[in-house]
């Protein structure tokens, strides 16, 4: 009898090799008469986006391993390109759309400043590919299944599939980066991967379910970050959405946002799940999620809570099995007050929370495991100002906290606790003045 993993990535490479022969045949069957007139009818749209930064930290501490302390650092001011998006979607046929969206971030990010992320300084700062993606719509002029491909974000939760630059927070909730570290291995979360998903709803019907399930293949650090080793596995993603009243939107879309300004009283609750099989680093790697949006005129509320575990013998292959758990999630709200000629103030309140192992056997297992542990939150308070939706100025104030556990000072199994190319760190307080231009 054949293993059951064995059989499993043979089932799995049969269902992406029918997909691509499919997609093929449909694209062929809908080639047009002759290129002049096709040509004519392709839909071009450009994709831009900016997010500026600037940020005055406080109480951020630096572990000094000589003399086993946090020391403070000074209090800074530092001026940032926190995000920016460029690039292009286009229309080739009326069932097909391919993006591909291109990216420079954190570019003059101090990195003693109490913001997250890395920095992309010097002399020339990396510009580098964010998604690209070729949908199809397989039903013409029907919402019910789709078929993606491409580098993208599997559908999972709610603020890892929002854009930045749609969050009505100063800072997407940092909860997402743990959950796409725990799946994907690396911070941007996005993989390669075929992707269905549809959007189920009788016309004014006041019930909607949107669908999705997707194959990923994340490559974590094996090999320079280009395998998942010896062993190999996919990742298997699943998430279903309920709506009530207005659905988040008319047409099935892997694009997500917070704030409709007004235009939805409706409610969404989403069941998340993803697992994958033995690699070189773990065994099983498994999350599950529920999320939340809730727009009703004025009112916009989100959040979602996350479980994810990992269990194997660890980097290294160390002896017995280990065992690396840990929840987390956010809570925001904001409310839009109309002024005069349409423009909004929203006022924000987010509350983002990370709970992991407190023991140090835990902390040891999940740091064989790579995982995190100890604790981490943050509370974000401020105010948005929308001239027209597409231009969001920001004054936040975002209070941050952790804790190591039993851990010895200098630990570096949270955010809270680390900043890459430093090492371990307390995070401290910032207040925050943000720019957000998108088309």
């Amino acid at each position: 009898m054949m293993p059951y993993n064995t059989r499993r990535n043979y089932f799995v490479a049969l269902m992406i090799l029918l997909s691509g022969w499919v997609w093929s045949g449909a694209m062929l069957a809908q080639s047009p008469a002759t290129s002049a007139s096709w040509a004519e009818k392709i839909h071009f749209k450009p994709v831009v986006g900016i997010q500026m930064w600037s940020i005055y930290t406080t109480g951020e501490e630096l572990y000094d391993a000589t003399a086993a302390e946090y020391q403070p650092v000074e209090n800074r001011f530092d001026v940032m390109l926190r995000r920016s998006r460029l690039g292009f979607k286009i229309q080739p046929l009326e069932v097909l759309q391919i993006s591909v969206i291109g990216s420079m971030d954190v570019v003059g990010r101090d990195l003693l400043s109490a913001t997250q992320g890395a920095s992309n300084n010097g002399a020339a700062p990396s510009f580098g590919l964010w998604n690209a993606i070729a949908q199809w719509r397989v039903i013409p002029k029907k919402e019910v299944l789709y078929l993606a491909t491409g580098y993208l974000t599997p559908q999972f939760s709610r603020e890892h599939i929002t854009g930045a630059l749609r969050v009505s927070s100063l800072e997407k909730s940092w909860s997402q980066n743990y959950i796409r570290r725990h799946l994907m291995g690396t911070g941007p979360g996005r993989a390669a991967g075929v992707q269905l998903g549809g959007l189920l709803r009788k016309q004014e019907s006041p019930f909607a379910l949107t669908y999705d399930a997707g194959l990923f293949n994340p490559l974590y650090e094996a090999y320079n970050g280009n395998s998942t080793g010896k062993q190999s596995s996919v990742l298997v993603t699943g998430k279903l959405t309920f709506h009530l009243g207005d659905p988040e939107s008319d047409t099935y879309s892997l694009s997500h946002k917070v704030n409709t300004f007004g235009k939805r009283h409706g409610i969404s609750l989403g069941l998340s799940h993803a697992v994958q099989g033995k690699t070189d680093l773990f065994d099983r790697n498994q999350a599950s999620a529920v999320d939340v949006l809730f727009n009703w005129g004025p009112v916009n509320v989100d959040g979602e809570w996350a479980w994810l575990s990992r269990r194997g013998s660890g980097a290294g292959g160390s002896a017995g099995e280990r065992i690396a758990a840990f929840q987390t999630g956010f809570f925001r709200i904001s409310y839009n007050l109309t002024m005069q000629e349409n423009k909004v103030l929203e006022p924000v309140v987010m509350l983002m929370d990370f709970k992991g192992a407190m023991d140090l056997q835990g902390q040891a297992d999940a740091l064989a495991l790579k995982s995190f542990a100890g604790k981490d939150q943050a509370l974000d308070l401020g105010v948005n100002y929308y001239p027209v939706p597409e231009i969001r100025l920001s004054l936040h104030y975002t209070i941050q906290n952790g804790e190591d556990g039993d851990a010895s000072p200098g630990a570096t199994f949270n955010n809270y606790l680390f900043q890459r190319d430093v090492g371990a760190i307390h995070r401290g307080d910032y207040l925050g003045l943000g720019v957000v231009f998108s088309y």
